[in-house]
């Protein structure tokens, strides 16, 4: 980075700060970045550190939270409430009626204070309860839930299982269940890496989601990644974003992760490129209580990937 001219650093920071941002929100920080840098010649330092993995926002400034956890759990309960004509905490709303402006009326009257209309919307949308307030009136029928049809490439998923009738000796001799722990195609049911663990660990999760990077040439479409609820996978999101941080550039490969159990989790865009050889040392298969946040503080095993990665155009 230090050997680049001033102006393609500008541009790779510059991607680095607003890739996680879409719409609006995007061209507007684009735009007020760009303006700073036109007008003084120098960096914004924002810029700077997002190049070092530091982004400002409501957690980083340790402002609290738009919605306290009493009234998120209480906007929980009045949709599923109010979705059931049986259900007796709250009262039934029709469909058309259930919108999220209503309920927010709703809040603001219970808690007696002003709440924010988009913070709301933002968390329904997290918590997928679209369900419930697209859950037609007086249906009894249960609501059917399955996968779509996906082109090839399109959603790989990662999944974990536990061979019920199975046991191999550990290290120290205990008898333990084997867990295998696969990434495949769901178009194609094409099976990208396979392996078996002892226990579906953030550190075996790290590991075979490595080979995954390497298993195959990604093509230049977005590929969504789906991981199911295990800790393990879910703190997956730290590994991406470390990838981001470090090897992300316009127009080039980029990793766009979410909670595991929403919808859209993963996407990876890539700018047909591949992962070559990381430097990841193969960790031992056994039951690992450590969590992603010990390793990263503890441990070499989160320096040495970033420092050996290399993208193969």
């Amino acid at each position: 980075m230090d050997q680049l001219s001033q102006d393609d650093r500008f541009i790779i920071l510059l991607h680095k700060k607003i890739m996680n941002k879409r719409g609006s929100a995007k061209r507007r920080a684009k735009k007020y970045y760009t303006d700073q840098y036109r007008k003084t010649g120098i960096i914004p330092k924002p810029l700077l550190l997002a190049g070092q993995g530091i982004m400002e926002g409501r957690k980083c400034s340790g402002r609290t939270r738009a919605l306290s956890e009493q009234v998120r759990k209480r906007f929980v309960e009045m949709v599923k409430a109010s979705s059931d004509p049986d259900e007796k905490s709250f009262i039934f709303i029709t469909r058309r009626a259930r919108t999220i402006k209503n309920y927010h009326h709703f809040l603001e009257q219970e808690f007696n204070k002003k709440l924010s209309l988009s913070a709301l919307r933002r968390f329904a949308k997290e918590q997928n309860l679209s369900i419930y307030l697209k859950k037609p009136d007086f249906d009894s029928k249960a609501l059917l839930h399955a996968f779509k049809d996906q082109e090839v490439f399109s959603l790989v998923q990662m999944d974990g299982c536990v061979l019920q009738y199975l046991k191999i000796r550990d290290e120290i001799g205990a008898w333990q269940k084997v867990r295998i722990i696969e990434t495949y195609d769901t178009g194609s049911r094409y099976m990208f890496a396979l392996n078996a663990f002892f226990s579906e660990s953030s550190l075996n999760a790290v590991h075979l989601f490595s080979q995954f990077l390497l298993s195959s040439p990604f093509p230049q479409k977005k590929i969504r990644l789906r991981p199911d609820n295990a800790g393990g996978f879910s703190n997956l999101k730290r590994t991406i974003n470390a990838i981001n941080i470090a090897y992300s550039v316009p127009s080039g490969l980029y990793l766009e992760a979410e909670n595991p159990h929403t919808e859209a989790c993963i996407i990876l865009k890539s700018a047909s490129s591949r992962l070559s050889k990381t430097g990841l040392s193969k960790p031992n298969p056994v039951t690992c209580s450590k969590t992603i946040e010990s390793l990263k503080l503890r441990s070499p095993f989160w320096i040495s990937p970033l420092k050996s990665l290399k993208i193969a155009a």
